[in-house]
């Protein structure tokens, strides 16, 4: 530990991370919590107040809490301790602490909570819907598919297995209304994901031949399909924990916070404090994710607590197994896909379902919602479509948000049909896709209007390029076509790997929608003091020294000041205004204009008014574009960036053990300031979806979701880690920091930060669709599902 604190202390200037703060003479801290999902609370046995006098340790409870008792987010409360029935394994019921981490222990195996168990809902279902969102667009003309089920030959979601007398009818027999295998109707073909026969198309090894005979057939494909996106959680390579003490009457609160002054909101709230009285300095996370808005301010709030009570410091820091299991995770997916393509004219109607499991608390919802709902087609032409958002509350543990606010997720969905579109059509998925994305003066399903396209349009030609992806592709289907259905199912006679190449395109909105971001009334405070320096006063969470390094280089630039002139404040949330949280690319977008515009300001100012002069930039959205959230038209999204990506896999056919042979990612996101970190965040992200995708399985076990990660290989769940190719398109004339004054420059840099989230997974599964032959329904994918799938053939 001493030679990792070393390091930091070097890398950092000084030690920010929360294991590395002194704690001395501080209380150890853990919460009590609940053992069973769903159940009331009749009594709560502590021990005698002379056994804690003994240990000089204490219990507090709902009723010690002196204010509020929930957590709010945009109009959703997350209660801090359970206080009458509890709603998930694991839930808060109070807080213990001692001197030292062995006496809380003693004390917490020594209370006694007796619970009256009462039945739990742990899969989603009519009862269980939290709310919803309709949104459609002159409503589709077909008949419904029905009630979405799962795939007859898969293991639920939820970790249920199917009996064997829940095999699926052969194709070409008539089915029920779920879709579960082929029906042949009159002028129009229906396929469903799980059949076989949407991957034989014909076997001819000439696809231009194959494409024409089957329009001569039918034109007209309906594609229906149910997608199954498992949990995922990955903890920071920091422990998750809070110190909290008091100096001078300030309640001093550290703790890896990326929206600081929502916590000290929170705090004054329910400890019913002066927002004066606290004061929040971030310490660094040791990975960001989205879902520390949530996490950090609870076991911020428990050591915060715990200072109040007891006047003493106090150190809250949980274990990696607590974290693991009560945490906050990405929430399970469930989509129930229709797609009705046209091979003449493309798409021509499409039908959505979400239902999406949030567990006991969903919070966040009015902006998932929106994200969902617009990340369908945001960028396809459909004249005709229903999508549908439900999300649900049931007894898991809180499943909300990780990366982004889940429009990833609804993106992989959208984009694995396109790829089965494609294999329906016979045609090239990247040529489909070029075919259909907008064009200057069409509108979007929402009613927005992209009016530059080349954003896009310039990804996939160039994708193409670098991965070799047509050729690929085709030698893969040839490949494929070729095999006897023996071999595909057993894998006999099959002397090398099965192989495929699958692509997706993906986009993030830079900063959240439109509603929720002007909620944040974000701000930065600039300071040209009497000899010459400057302070930067801005809000976001330590440990990006780019970030760090951009920020005082915009301000060196206009002011033409040597760095060590320019000090930047983010340290505490007692000098530093509110900037909202450092999420979804915000500090790189949202913040780097502020701060632009507040350097113009002061700069304009500086010889006009005596030093030192002081300015406070309170952040205006564009009035570009607009967003009707009632009538839910319009661009939610102020900017956007794009990418798309290409994956190569290969399957061992006795093994049937997935590995990636190859990536490749081109990246549309404006001008790149630090091309080196920012290739370093895209494989990283690219690892870590991979390692998802592939190795993180979240079974049902009882009452609560338990992960089963893959073993024997590297930690990231993969056998090797695979070339990844990165490459960023940027806009012409662009050369970085030569070009800050520009317009072109103020426009021109884009975040990046869930790009590969958006386009890797869709990838990923479309190729190992074609490896196989079999069109996979569920992420994660392992090699004992792959087995199932190749076996039930």
């Amino acid at each position: 530990m001493a030679k990792i604190r070393s390091v930091r202390s070097t890398l950092t200037s000084r030690s920010r991370f929360i294991t590395d703060l002194p704690g001395e003479n501080a209380l150890a801290c853990r919460f009590l919590r609940s053992e069973k999902a769903r159940a009331k609370i009749l009594r709560i046995h502590i021990p005698e107040e002379s056994r804690l006098k003994e240990v000089r340790g204490g219990v507090l409870l709902p009723g010690d809490l002196p204010g509020a008792r929930d957590l709010e987010f945009f109009g959703n409360s997350l209660p801090l301790f359970a206080e009458d029935e509890v709603f998930f394994q694991g839930q808060p019921i109070g807080l213990v602490y001692a001197p030292s981490q062995a006496d809380v222990d003693a004390i917490l195996q020594e209370i006694q909570v007796i619970y009256e168990e009462l039945p739990g809902e742990f899969i989603p279902k009519d009862s269980t819907v939290f709310t919803t969102r309709r949104f459609s667009w002159f409503e589709p003309t077909w008949a419904e598919p029905g009630p979405a089920a799962a795939n007859p030959r898969l293991p639920d979601l939820q970790g249920e297995n199917p009996s064997e007398d829940d095999s699926p009818e052969q194709p070409g027999t008539n089915t029920a209304e779920d879709g579960s295998d082929t029906e042949i109707l009159p002028e129009v073909q229906w396929l469903d994901s799980g059949s076989e026969e949407g991957m034989d198309d014909s076997n001819s090894d000439n696809p231009g031949d194959s494409l024409e005979s089957e329009i001569q057939d039918t034109s007209i494909h309906e594609i229906h399909s149910q997608l199954n996106l498992h949990s995922q959680f990955q903890p920071v390579r920091e422990s998750l924990g809070a110190y909290c003490y008091l100096h001078d009457g300030i309640l001093v609160v550290r703790t890896p916070a990326i929206w600081p002054h929502h916590l000290q909101r929170s705090i004054t709230q329910i400890c019913k404090l002066q927002p004066r009285r606290v004061d929040v300095q971030p310490t660094i996370p040791g990975m960001y994710h989205d879902r520390l808005l949530i996490d950090s301010e609870i076991v911020a709030l428990g050591a915060a607590l715990c200072t109040i009570h007891t006047g003493n410091p106090a150190l809250l820091v949980l274990d990696p197994e607590e974290e693991m299991l009560t945490a906050t995770k990405q929430a399970v997916m469930t989509c129930s896909h229709s797609l009705r393509v046209d091979a003449e004219t493309g798409l021509d109607e499409v039908r959505i379902t979400y239902r999406i499991n949030m567990g006991a608390f969903p919070l966040f919802t009015q902006e998932i919602l929106r994200q969902v709902a617009v990340s369908s087609l945001y960028r396809y032409r459909c004249p005709k479509g229903l999508v549908e958002v439900e999300l649900h509350r049931t007894n898991l543990q809180p499943m909300s948000i990780f990366h982004g606010f889940l429009s990833p997720q609804a993106q992989t969905c959208t984009e694995i049909q396109m790829n089965r579109a494609a294999e329906v059509l016979n045609v090239d998925p990247m040529e489909l896709r070029l075919g259909l994305l907008l064009h200057p003066g069409e509108q979007n399903p929402t009613g927005a209007e992209f009016p530059n396209p080349e954003e896009v349009f310039t990804i996939l030609p160039r994708l193409g390029e670098i991965s070799d992806f047509s050729r690929k592709f085709s030698a893969f289907e040839v490949l494929r076509k070729s095999r006897s259905r023996q071999e595909n199912t057993l894998g006999r006679g099959l002397l090398h790997q099965l192989r495929g190449i699958g692509m997706a395109l993906g986009f993030q909105g830079n900063g959240f929608t439109r509603p929720t971001e002007q909620y944040f009334k974000t701000r930065v405070r600039l300071r040209l003091e009497t000899d010459g320096t400057i302070k930067l006063y801005a809000s976001s969470s330590p440990g990006s020294s780019s970030l760090k390094a951009h920020w005082r280089d915009m301000v060196r630039e206009f002011f033409d000041v040597p760095e060590e002139s320019i000090e930047l404040v983010q340290s505490n949330t007692l000098e530093v205004p509110d900037a909202g949280p450092s999420s979804v690319s915000r500090n790189i977008t949202i913040m780097r204009k502020l701060i632009e515009q507040s350097c113009k300001t002061l700069q304009r100012q500086r010889f006009r008014e005596p030093l030192p002069l002081e300015i406070v930039k309170t952040y205006r959205p564009s009035t570009r574009g607009s967003w009707d959230d009632e009538q839910f038209s319009g661009n939610p999204y102020y900017t956007t960036s794009w990418a798309g990506a290409a994956v190569e896999v290969g399957v061992d056919p006795v093994t049937y053990q997935p590995s990636v042979t190859g990536v490749w990612v081109v990246v549309n996101a404006g001008g790149i300031l630090y091309n080196s970190q920012a290739r370093a965040h895209i494989e990283g992200s690219v690892i870590q979806t991979l390692s998802w995708a592939l190795n993180q399985r979240w079974d049902l076990e009882r009452t609560r979701l338990v992960p089963h990660l893959a073993t024997g290989h590297s930690p990231t769940g993969l056998s090797r880690t695979p070339p990844i190719h990165v490459e960023f398109i940027e806009p012409e004339g662009f050369t970085g920091l030569a070009k800050r004054r520009t317009a072109l420059y103020q426009e021109a840099v884009l975040g990046i930060g869930e790009l590969a989230q958006s386009a890797i997974p869709a990838a990923l599964l479309s190729a190992l669709s074609q490896a196989t032959g079999q069109y996979f329904d569920q992420i994660p994918i392992t090699p004992e599902l792959i087995h199932h799938y190749m076996e039930e053939v």
